[in-house]
């Protein structure tokens, strides 16, 4: 089978640092061909001039013209969009949080483009059962609605030894959605120490989080990633919505053996997910739990062992791989039937 993968255009595939569609698209590029699929990424970065607006949507159909691959899968709804309009069936994956978000309603008139990619795609995946019973909501779709997670790199996300005790990670862009302020506070009268890894898209956040006493590296290579993740003794992600469940951040964590602590938003992921997203809350169960793993070095090791376990078992590219390459075929079938 030839697959063509749509990147987003706006970074490189796969990734130098922080992208979290791109080191998708590009992780799973790898585990299909594994599989001895055909693929193709469609990317066509060009710094300054395919970064912003619509510009590399607008060349996208031409991108595929000669290629003719039997799956064109898009991660973006734009994308989505444009290839609709021009009649080229796809599949896609939506990674926005705002379908379990209450929008507002100039948010509302934007995500309709959302739900029109939905509607135009041969099969839509939604990566949370949250998110599968939203886009199942929306009417006059042509394809399915399956649930199918993000997948991990096992090999490269992998740890060497136990982390260092007095280190704690979070990795994820630095904005107030994110709620980093409740992991430090979560932290605090403890002799743990809050590193945030990630792009700072709010300097007047960053700098409420530096006065907290947390350290923020900004973007980094993958190779500092990986670094951090070794040298954390826990991850947590206080996040309020994640649409993958933050299989991104968590999962990679777990891979690496790291017991991973967050809100209702992790839940079914991470035995340690809040049961209320009411900040107050997330603050004192984050606290508890943080407290009970530090001074139990035998539950952080049995934690992690068992999260690598599930990680392995459950959210390998390969695991999830095969479950792409069930889906495309029966798109094809379909089309074929049709």
């Amino acid at each position: 089978m030839r697959i063509a993968l749509v990147g987003t255009g706006r970074r490189p595939i796969p990734p130098t640092g922080y992208g979290g569609i791109e080191r998708t698209v590009a992780e799973l590029g790898n585990a299909l061909r594994s599989e001895g699929q055909t693929v193709d990424i469609v990317n066509q970065y060009l710094p300054d001039r395919y970064t912003t607006g619509w510009a590399f949507e607008r060349h996208l159909p031409g991108l595929l013209t000669g290629s003719h691959p039997d799956i064109v899968h898009v991660h973006t709804g734009r994308a989505g969009w444009v290839l609709g309009r021009n009649r080229i069936p796809y599949v896609y994956t939506t990674h926005t949080p705002s379908w379990t978000r209450r929008l507002r309603l100039h948010q509302s008139l934007l995500f309709e483009r959302e739900r029109q990619a939905v509607r135009w795609s041969d099969a839509t995946i939604a990566t949370t059962e949250d998110v599968l019973h939203a886009v199942e909501k929306v009417r006059r779709r042509r394809g399915p609605v399956v649930q199918i997670p993000l997948g991990v790199d096992t090999e490269k996300f992998k740890a060497k030894g136990p982390g260092e005790p007095d280190r704690v990670l979070g990795v994820g862009v630095v904005e107030p959605r994110k709620r980093w302020e409740l992991a430090a506070r979560a932290i605090e009268g403890t002799s743990l120490r809050l590193t945030i890894v990630g792009p700072i898209r709010d300097e007047r956040y960053a700098h409420k989080l530096r006065e907290l006493g947390v350290d923020l590296t900004g973007e980094v290579l993958e190779r500092r990633l990986l670094e951090e993740y070794e040298r954390a003794y826990l991850l947590l992600h206080p996040s309020e919505h994640e649409t993958t469940g933050m299989v991104g951040a968590v999962a990679q964590a777990m891979a690496f053996s790291r017991p991973a602590l967050g809100g209702p938003a992790l839940r079914g992921l991470t035995p340690f997910a809040a049961p209320s997203n009411e900040p107050e809350a997330v603050v004192r169960y984050l606290h508890e739990n943080v407290e009970r793993l530090i001074r139990s070095p035998e539950m952080v090791r049995r934690v992690g062992m068992e999260s690598r376990e599930r990680i392995e078992r459950d959210f390998s590219w390969r695991t999830i791989a095969k479950r792409h390459l069930e889906l495309y075929r029966s798109v094809v079938l379909g089309r074929r039937r049709s």
